[in-house]
Parts: C-alpha cells; sequence; structure tokens
C-alpha cells in the first residue's frame, strides 16, 4: 500500500501475518537528479523469507546498513561466493541475478546510483565493479562511518536524506563529468527501451565499435549490446507488473524480443527462473522478489 506522507517523501507499508515492511522514498537534491535515481530507506521483519532474487538494473546501490549484516552472492558469476557486509555495501551492475540474504530483520538507507552517477560519486572505472559489491570502506575509508552515524543519529528520513546530499554532492562537483557521446548514447538506448541496434548508434555518433564499448565500460560498467538488453529486460517486467492481463507473448512483442523464447533465455539469464515462476515469486507492496 503507499501512502504519501509528505510532499517530498512516499511511503509503501505491508503488513502481513508473518512478515513487514516499509520503504520511505525521497529525491534527491536538484543538482543530482542526473545521477541519482531516488533514496530509498527501509525497514522491514520477515519470517518466511531470508532470501532475494535481485535482478540485473540499471542502477548501481549504495547501502547504508543499519541493521544485521547483509549476504550477497551472484551464483552465476566469476565470483560467486557469498560475501558478508556489515555496515553497508557498494555493488557494481551485473550481467546476471544476485541473491541477497539477511537474517530476517533490515533497516537502512540506500542509494539508487545511476551507473554514470556511480562513476563520478566512487572516482574510479565501473568496469572495476561489474559484477562486484565491496564494503563502504573500501570505497570511502572512514567517511563513511562517520556518514553512517549521522545517519543513525538524525531525528528523520527528510533529514537522513539531506545527510546523503551533502556526503554525494561534493564527489559529483569535484569529478569530471561524462563525455556528451555517453550521454547521448545513454539517452537513445533508455528513449527505446533497449530497441536500438548499436550499429546505429556508431553510424549517428560517427565512432568504432570499439570505441563505443569502451566508453560503456568505464562509465557504465557494461558494454552497450549488453546495457540495451537490460533495458529491454527491464521493460518486459515493467509490462508483466501491469494490470491488464497482457500475455507473455505479447509481452515479448511489445518489449522488442524477436519471440517469446528470446525472452525467456534472458530472463533465465537474468532472473535464474522462466518468466512465469518470477512473476510467481514476487511480492506485493514492492517487496522484491523471494530467492530460492
Amino acid at each position: 500500500m503507499a501512502v504519501e506522507v509528505a510532499p517530498s517523501l512516499r511511503v509503501i507499508r505491508h503488513e502481513s501475518e508473518h512478515d513487514r515492511w516499509e520503504l520511505v522514498f525521497g529525491n534527491p537534491d536538484p543538482r543530482l537528479r542526473a545521477y541519482v535515481v531516488h533514496y530509498c530507506a527501509y525497514d522491514e521483519e520477515t519470517s518466511t523469507f531470508t532470501r532475494r532474487i535481485e535482478a540485473p538494473a540499471l542502477r548501481a546501490p549504495l547501502i547504508f546498513n543499519f541493521g544485521p549484516p547483509i549476504a550477497v552472492c551472484a551464483p552465476r558469476a566469476e565470483v560467486s561466493d557469498w560475501r558478508l557486509l556489515d555496515d553497508g555495501l557498494v555493488a557494481g551492475l551485473y550481467d546476471t541475478y544476485a541473491l541477497v540474504e539477511s537474517s530476517g530483520s533490515q533497516s537502512g538507507v540506500e542509494v539508487y546510483l545511476t551507473p554514470v552517477g556511480a562513476r563520478l560519486v566512487l572516482g574510479m572505472p565501473m568496469r572495476h565493479l561489474k559484477g562486484q559489491v565491496i564494503t563502504l570502506d573500501e570505497c570511502f575509508g572512514a567517511l563513511a562511518g562517520l556518514v553512517r552515524e549521522q545517519l543513525l543519529e538524525a531525528a528523520s528520513w527528510d533529514e537522513r536524506f539531506s545527510i546523503v546530499d551533502s556526503f554525494l554532492l561534493p564527489r559529483v562537483a569535484a569529478a569530471e563529468p561524462p563525455p556528451p557521446s555517453l550521454t547521448w548514447a545513454l539517452s537513445r538506448l533508455h528513449a527505446t527501451n533497449g530497441v536500438v541496434d548499436i550499429g546505429s548508434l556508431t553510424d549517428e555518433l560517427r565512432c568504432s565499435r570499439r570505441y563505443l564499448i569502451g566508453l560503456f565500460n568505464d562509465h557504465v560498467g557494461l558494454p552497450p549490446k549488453l546495457y540495451a538488453r537490460i533495458l529491454r529486460f527491464r521493460h518486459a517486467l515493467e509490462l508483466a507488473g501491469g494490470y491488464d492481463g497482457m500475455g507473455w507473448a505479447e509481452i515479448a512483442h511489445r518489449s522488442g524480443y524477436y519471440d517469446q523464447a528470446h525472452m525467456v533465455r534472458d530472463f533465465q539469464q537474468f532472473t535464474g527462473h522462466s518468466p512465469t515462476d518470477y512473476q510467481r515469486l514476487t511480492l506485493p507492496d514492492s517487496g522484491g522478489v523471494v530467492g530460492d
């Protein structure tokens, strides 16, 4: 259930016999809008599940954890070991799904960075974070602990989001902005939900395929063709979450897949499940997807 509590915040609450969660969404400072999708504060207690599937999304999560440690593993990635993270984490973009496990109790603040935003905030080529999860200390040193303490002591979610603004703004201001050619290529891909030929991008930019791939690997963390595939997959998920009874064949067509089998292959890579099974595991009220 979505609840408006203030002009600047949106709250989603869920409560059932064994599980409850609350999500508080806020917008970043306007100077960060190009680099931060939104902020999400969360608090939950669950007993029917402790593991979620995180399908690839074109954002880099930065999490300040207030609760017990979080464990993360990407079964099909090059590094597939479970990693236990205490105070929080930063993750790059994945080309497969990850599993996130908790004790059933979680709380914290998540910053949804765009890939370009992550490049500016982290100050490193995003190819180094592809399929990786690292600690806040590894990224920001002692500053991460200071910011986490401020967040824990803050009296409201608005105040916490302002603290995150203050943490991100100087890092973005000090970083070199992305090249216009990358910004343009990303805009074209998003405008078509990934249904654009990469050759068309290189022709319009008058650059080589090798140059464009290098640009995306440095500033995004994935090559443009894979980025476009994830965009198309996310569009299919969005259509599947609608309430107009659209079948999977029509979803595949509208999302730009050759056929339904083509879409199923992407679901298997990006979720480990068929479209029907993935939809069956999806929780209500923006609760995510249960991992099995």
